[in-house]
């Protein structure tokens, strides 16, 4: 009986945490669909996507909030991400590996995700830029080795070996993609639930 209980709680937090995310999704694109440029329900999308800022272009209008800044850079790589297509979803960790031209912005933008549609009355592009800074990783490849006997053995060139792995940010987590894609899907179904 007890474990039923468990599972019943732990069903009802689950449930009630879709709710909330749901409401925030929600909240944000109604937001900018209207033009409430709340900078507390934008700060609240950031924090659910785990990203520390986000830019916006809606038509000519572009506007940051949190740890990033609109560049020009920044613009060509939106417009690169967007040209032809409609609608979309496109996520990266690490920015400069595609663009060159971002390795001066990596304290503020090496991860990038990228939501963009056209309003559905006014027909203008709409894109959402949520950002990560870098995050300077150590990773250890190769494998042990030290098992086998002897200088000669091949497989010592395979040894385990440390690398510092630069221009990337923190991975896009499941969270911020669902988000990311609620967000195309309230956008281009007029807001409804």
């Amino acid at each position: 009986m007890d474990m039923q209980r468990i599972l019943i709680r732990d069903s009802e937090e689950k449930m009630q945490f879709l709710d909330s995310y749901k409401r925030e999704v929600l909240t944000f694109t109604t937001a900018i669909h209207y033009g409430y440029y709340n900078e507390n329900e934008i700060t609240k999308m950031i924090s659910l996507m785990c990203a520390s800022g986000l830019v916006v272009r809606q038509g000519e209008r572009w506007f940051a909030v949190g740890a990033a800044m609109i560049t020009e850079t920044l613009k060509a790589v939106e417009e690169s991400i967007t040209h032809g297509k409609p609608k979309g979803v496109f996520e990266t960790d690490c920015i400069s590996s595609l663009y060159v031209g971002m390795e001066s912005q990596k304290e503020q933008i090496s991860g990038l995700m990228c939501v963009w549609f056209s309003d559905l009355i006014t027909r203008e592009k709409i894109s959402f830029l949520f950002v990560k800074p870098e995050v300077v990783q150590e990773v250890v490849w190769g494998s042990k080795v030290d098992i086998y006997q002897g200088g000669m053995n091949p497989i010592n060139s395979f040894g385990q070996w440390k690398e510092s792995m630069s221009y990337h940010s923190e991975a896009w987590t499941k969270q911020a993609r669902n988000a990311a894609q609620t967000i195309l899907f309230l956008s281009l179904t007029g807001h409804k639930e």
